[in-house]
């Protein structure tokens, strides 16, 4: 680096030291009533989390090239990305599959703002991905409470493994961090009888899951279904007034109903997608296990291994359902309806990708918040047996940060690197009449006019790659 963005960085990491040490130390108004080892222990474990996702954040952004890959070359085809807002694009169809309402929104900001920079869109990915972070902590706050489960950052760590890089280096894959982002939130809001201002605002979460990527609308159904199912038992069994049961109910199935209809509005099937795998085929089930375990940090292909992982976070959910004193708590139905969430949406992706038989990075986003609502479910069914909870978790923890050993290296995130670096080389011949522009062949099957066209198109919109 040169001299001046080196003083910078080492001002910005000094000040973060700084702040970082005065919140470790801040007082505490009850701090005279708890162990002091485990109040020092959980504020630090907090900085190191957010001390490792900035530099997770900064080794992105050592790797992030402003150059289209896959998926993003779509942005540039006949019908597409233009200067001009358009509502119909905004919320129209990609790919054939889904409606990415708020990636396609950030795309056009970007492009009026920056003149789209690739590079740039990395870097506002990992922040979104941030808010699904700090999400996940307000879940768990909702599920347990504030001052329960102290140790629940130690699970949270796995998710900053480059286990998903995929979705950390591709522009497009905000969509990922968004549809998770607004799911969390609609199950944090939702099960609450006694506030209708809740109720709108998970509902809301629910429907921009919807317009964030197709598998939102897999979550908002299987929400919908769950919440609806409890809201109902309470009515019927009197445990809060039937008035706020309804109304609740009402305002859900109403919006959310009418989000999925408006959804399927035009929807056609994309043609050069596989064809599908259904669960009455074995080849689903050998793929569905595959997708559950690497969520839990395992690469290699391994039935085996995914029904120890299923098993591992069904069981305390089926302990929870049989005991007559958590079956209806709202914490055992928000931990149900995440972990079927996630299922629910897995078994979709496995319905349209098993014939592939491999594991996609991107997909292990959506199973890997397995492992934090793993953590709690175990939590909630040893609520009151602290020395085997406590030695239980360690086990699951142990369990996990084995099967993520390996998994923090960033030589993911250079092999993109080097694909873009090609790519960057081959746009430049063409821009410089020296190439023919064949600069995606992976993905130019996928694109409805060819290469050269879309590189034109990019050229005609003054995108900053093709400067």
């Amino acid at each position: 680096m040169e001299l001046l963005p080196r003083i910078a960085v080492a001002l910005i990491a000094s000040m973060a030291f700084c702040f970082g040490g005065l919140r470790l130390i801040k007082p505490d108004a009850n701090k005279q009533n708890i162990d002091l080892i485990e109040y020092y222990s959980v504020r630090g474990l907090w900085l190191l989390f957010v001390a490792f996702y900035v530099y997770q954040f900064y080794t992105i952004t050592q790797y992030s090239m402003n150059v289209p890959f896959n998926d993003e070359w779509y942005f540039f085809a006949p019908g597409n990305l233009s200067h001009d807002f358009s509502w119909r694009w905004m919320i129209d169809f990609s790919y054939g599959v889904h409606r990415i309402a708020l990636t396609k929104l950030l795309t056009w900001l970007n492009l009026k703002l920056f003149g789209l920079d690739f590079a740039l869109q990395k870097k506002v990915n990992y922040i979104v991905f941030g808010c699904l972070l700090w999400a996940l902590a307000v879940f768990k706050n909702k599920v347990v409470g504030r001052t329960n489960f102290v140790f629940y950052p130690l699970f949270m760590f796995f998710l900053l493994s480059p286990i998903a890089s995929e979705n950390h280096m591709w522009a497009l894959q905000s969509d990922f961090h968004f549809f998770l982002l607004f799911s969390v939130l609609a199950i944090t809001y939702g099960f609450n009888h006694d506030s209708i201002s809740n109720t709108f605002l998970a509902t809301a979460c629910a429907v921009m899951a919807m317009y964030s990527l197709s598998a939102g609308v897999v979550a908002a159904i299987v929400y919908l279904i769950v919440v609806t199912i409890y809201l109902y038992s309470g009515i019927a069994q009197d445990r809060f007034p039937m008035r706020n049961g309804i109304i609740c109910i009402a305002i859900n199935w109403l919006v959310l109903i009418s989000g999925v209809l408006f959804w399927f509005q035009g929807y056609k099937k994309n043609e050069l997608m596989p064809p599908h795998v259904y669960p009455f085929e074995l080849k689903f089930w050998v793929s569905y296990f595959n997708i559950v375990s690497s969520g839990f940090g395992f690469d290699s292909m391994n039935v085996l291994v995914g029904i120890i992982c299923f098993s591992i976070f069904t069981v305390p959910l089926i302990i929870l359902l049989l005991r007559t004193e958590s079956r209806w708590q709202e914490s055992t139905w928000r931990i149900l309806s995440s972990v079927l969430v996630i299922l629910a949406v897995l078994a979709s992706i496995t319905v349209g990708r098993a014939n592939t038989g491999v594991k996609f990075s991107r997909y292990t986003e959506v199973s890997f918040l397995l492992i934090p609502y793993t953590s709690l479910a175990w939590w909630l069914v040893l609520e009151k047996a602290k020395s085997r909870r406590v030695i239980f978790l360690s086990l699951f923890w142990v369990f996990v940060f084995i099967a993520y050993f390996d998994t923090w290296s960033s030589d993911a995130y250079r092999s993109i690197k080097q694909e873009d670096i090609a790519t960057l080389k081959c746009m430049d011949r063409y821009y410089q009449h020296t190439g023919d522009g064949a600069c995606a062949q992976d993905f130019a099957h996928f694109l409805p006019v060819p290469l050269p066209s879309i590189l034109d198109r990019a050229k005609e919109l003054g995108v900053t790659f093709t400067k």
